[in-house]
């Protein structure tokens, strides 16, 4: 079957003849109802959907921009538009540097400061502005309380402990409730306060980039990001109102933290591996979980833990649900009063927080990156906690006559009970205008068996502050390597000579700078690029995120933004990794020392890469959430047979010309002329690359690793362009020279990267991208066969695979 024969045509991207519909400036932007050509379609921008392919994209919301570019739609007014409503005035990035100016006077480092430094920020708080002053106002601050300073990183990091003084300081600084609201709305209009700071992601993009990352503490930034995103994400997106008002009012507060609890010794990125498992007790009062995490953020300090666990039986399909799990540790707490608490969770008997059951909590873990960040290991055995701590849930399922439970069989588990004693009965009563059958779920039930959408979507939008992180910290390295590169003297013989006020080329009149060496401006110029991208797609999708989502509500979002939070990581943490390396070799031998934090910033960069999230399975996510619509065609056609295929390819045809998109007319969000075409020229080729591929490998496509991402990078590549262009239409006559000429070198350089990435977006790459993997399983098999324990299974597998001779490299001879 050809890509024509369901009526794709390569290279072009149609037209639907449809003016756009754009929003009023500073409101978020709605799908409107249309009746152009189908009364049941919703239009956004310039696609068509009905119901069904929404559910197919991504749930009830529509694909946002980044997962619309391999489908062949850019847009540029859109993006615009956010840009426009959202952006900072100059009187709030003054105040937000007010805010900034606390936190660097807060946890100014009392050993890696000179006498200077710590006089002028002691002035400074003796001597506020008014908007810092309005600042102590809303925290609570008084001068004496930040006059002390309490910070020693460099112990930190040795003894990979953050003390509690610290914490409470950062604790009055605001630093845990910076996107916690002021106030939560409930669903009877009525609202209660909070008391959280209620940053938007560009306000927080701001404060973070611009001062909490500067200041080469990525130890004490992980416990801040980790508990602004997925440590208040799943109560905010699916907690009940009752649970909402218990655990809300204690974590604006801070009056002790939350912590994740999805990452196990097996399982990661991919949560489908997730191990722990949950089963409902024979009186159906409480659930017992069993199982373990590993590397969870801010345990010792949390008062809950949201965790992820499977609550199916073995053998059948795996359902995930997260639990509420109540932990006795507080901010405040000494390191004697979390070992008196860790004792009390392994007593079987209890411990006030659960009725039996063991729950082991580690000390923090001792760990090569990020030390101090407060990681723990978790153990549950048959660890008891209510049914009312199931995410969502109302705690009803205890108020059950529950006597026909003790009949539960393992054929006749005890949900599939409730559901047939009770369920009649709740539908006979119910007065909503919603499901029935969910109504009754998350009344007796909650979020149980809730899938991984929990997990996902409290990840999602939180990835978006590694861009902020990668950024200011980037930004950070490539300060202090330009001082270095002043500071530092080089040899005059491997000095360029200059030009004269006559034009003549003489040496230098001083002694040389490791600055005149033209390699290390070559280092510092490409770690400036890299640093005003990262920005520019951290912007954009903060941006997005804050005009279709506001007030961090990614629950009432009708676009699915996930991929631009992707993008904001995928650039934020490689970005900032290759600024690190790059900076580090200025730094020379000076950057390996402990102390003064040159190595241990440059260390820890790393991590970001793996954390919420590895790049490689991220990037797969994003093109296979952009193209499973067209997959999914491709096999029904391929399941269909005779007179049932040509009708499968007729009706396939008719649905990617609805599904399909196209350019929108004369939007280009006010860019130049030749940006546009060229930007749209590539989407045009991004899509028929990708839906040729999609449509030629189909369910392959699933596991064609490199070409996945491929078309991550140019769809994400393409993103960049465009919000780099749009900075630089908006501010370049406002940016520092340095900072322009780096963005337009960012376009050019990812202009490149997109053409590499489409040249290998085919079906014949397989072929390729097969051979030039070839070593890689020839090494694997050569170790699987010394293995001594080896599993036999594994073992046998990869010696077929050079038996077989189909991956050997080169012209090498078949292996007999």
């Amino acid at each position: 079957m050809t890509i024509n024969e369901v009526g794709i045509k390569p290279l072009n991207s149609g037209n639907l003849n449809m003016k756009p519909v754009l929003p009023a400036s500073g409101q978020p932007l709605t799908p409107i109802k249309l009746t152009p050509s189908r009364p049941d379609a919703v239009y956004f921008g310039k696609a068509e959907f009905d119901d069904k392919d929404l559910k197919e994209m991504g749930g009830e919301r529509l694909p946002g921009v980044l997962q619309q570019i391999p489908r062949g739609a850019l847009h540029f007014d859109t993006m615009a538009e956010a840009i426009e409503a959202t952006s900072l005035s100059a009187a709030k990035k003054e105040s937000l540097d007010a805010f900034g100016a606390l936190i660097r006077i807060g946890l100014r480092d009392k050993k890696n400061i000179s006498a200077k430094q710590n006089y002028d920020l002691k002035q400074q708080l003796l001597h506020p502005t008014d908007a810092m002053v309005y600042w102590m106002l809303q925290l609570g601050i008084e001068v004496e309380d930040l006059v002390k300073p309490v910070v020693d990183i460099d112990q930190i990091d040795r003894e990979a402990y953050t003390p509690t003084e610290v914490f409470e300081r950062m604790n009055k600084l605001g630093l845990f409730a910076l996107k916690a609201p002021e106030t939560l709305e409930l669903k009877d209009g009525l609202s209660f306060a909070v008391g959280g700071v209620h940053l938007n992601n560009t306000e927080y993009h701001y404060l973070v980039s611009n001062h909490l990352a500067r200041l080469n503490m990525g130890s004490l930034l992980v416990p801040v990001s980790a508990n602004n995103s997925i440590g208040n994400n799943p109560l905010a997106l699916y907690g009940s109102e009752a649970q909402q008002k218990k655990y809300f009012p204690k974590l604006a507060k801070s009056e002790y933290l939350a912590a994740f609890g999805l990452t196990e010794p097996g399982a990661g990125t991919d949560t489908k591996r997730v191990e722990t498992r949950a089963q409902l007790s024979p009186d159906g009062k409480k659930w017992v979980i069993n199982g373990s995490k590993l590397f969870i953020t801010n345990t010792q300090r949390a008062g809950v833990l949201f965790l992820v666990a499977k609550t199916s039986k073995p053998h059948e399909k795996d359902q995930y649900t997260t639990f509420l799990v109540d932990l006795p540790f507080r901010l405040t707490d000494q390191p004697k009063d979390f070992k008196a608490k860790q004792k009390a969770l392994m007593q079987p008997e209890g411990s006030g927080y659960h009725t039996g059951g063991q729950l082991h909590i580690s000390d923090p873990l001792e760990m090569g990156v990020i030390r101090g960040s407060n990681q723990a290991y978790i153990a549950l055995k048959d660890f008891e906690i209510s049914v009312e701590n199931v995410l969502g849930g109302s705690g009803k399922l205890a108020e059950l006559p529950l006597d026909e439970l003790q009949e539960a069989t393992p054929d006749k588990p005890i949900d599939q009970i409730i559901k047939d004693t009770y369920f009649k009965a709740f539908a006979r009563n119910y007065q909503g205008d919603g499901d029935v059958k969910k109504a009754f779920a998350e009344t007796y039930l909650g979020q149980v068996g809730s899938g991984r959408k929990i997990p996902f979507d409290a990840l999602a939008l939180g990835r978006n502050g590694f861009g902020s992180a990668g950024y200011g910290a980037a930004m950070e390295r490539l300060n202090q390597a330009a001082h270095r590169a002043l500071e530092r003297e080089a040899p005059n013989d491997f000095v360029p000579r200059v030009k004269n006020a006559e034009g003549k080329s003489v040496p230098l009149d001083r002694e040389g700078q490791l600055g005149d060496l033209p390699d290390v401006q070559r280092m510092l110029s490409e770690s400036m690029i890299t640093a005003v991208g990262i920005n520019a797609v951290t912007e954009l999708s903060s941006a997005l995120i804050d005009y279709h989502a506001p007030n961090n509500g990614w629950g009432n979002a009708e676009l699915d933004l996930a991929a631009e939070a992707v993008a904001a990581k995928v650039f934020g943490a490689d970005g900032a990794w290759n600024v690190g390396v790059d900076t580090q070799q200025i730094f020379g031998g000076q950057g390996l020392f402990q102390e003064g934090g040159y190595f241990r910033t440059f260390r820890d960069l790393w991590v970001n890469r793996i954390v919420e999230g590895v790049h490689a399975a991220l990037e797969q996510w994003v093109t296979l959430k952009s193209l499973a619509p067209y997959v999914k065609i491709k096999e029904r056609i391929e399941k269909a047979s005779g007179w049932d295929k040509q009708i499968a390819r007729k009706d396939a045809a008719i649905e990617v010309k609805n599904m399909k998109f196209s350019d929108l007319g004369d939007q280009g969000g006010g860019l130049p002329a030749k940006d546009v075409r060229w930007l749209r020229s590539r989407t045009r080729e991004l899509n028929a690359r990708s839906l040729y591929a999609g449509f030629k490998l189909g369910k392959k496509m699933q596991t064609a690793q490199l070409i996945n991402m491929r078309v991550a990078k140019a769809g994400m590549g393409i993103f960049a362009i465009t919000a780099a262009s749009l900075k630089l239409e908006r501010e370049g006559g406002l940016l520092p020279r340095s900072e322009r000429l780096a963005l337009e070198a960012f376009v050019e350089r990812t202009k490149v990267e997109v053409d590499t990435a489409l040249k290998g977006i085919s079906p014949s790459a397989l072929e390729k991208d097969l051979k030039d993997t070839a070593i890689a399983r020839h090494l694997i098999a050569e170790v699987a066969e010394r293995e001594p324990d080896g599993d036999p299974k594994t073992k046998t597998f990869w010696l077929k695979q050079i038996a077989t001779g189909e991956r050997t490299l080169f012209n090498e001879p078949r292996d007999k």
